[in-house]
């Protein structure tokens, strides 16, 4: 099983309130991957996949 920050966020927010009335369209980040592709970028490997993902999340 793969667990995720995220995923934990979304559980709790629906079982706060399953229709997600109060819901302001934004997820904050952990700041997990920005550290991971900096961790990454220092020892040179390469995360083609993390690194968009990550700038793709900013961007949204």
């Amino acid at each position: 099983m793969i667990e995720s920050a995220l995923m934990d966020n979304i559980h709790e927010e629906l079982a706060k309130d399953t229709q997600l009335t109060q819901f302001n369209q934004k997820v904050h980040a952990s700041g997990e991957a920005k550290w991971m592709v900096g961790e990454a970028l220092q020892e040179e490997v390469p995360t083609p996949v993390i690194s968009l993902s990550l700038m793709k999340r900013n961007t949204s």
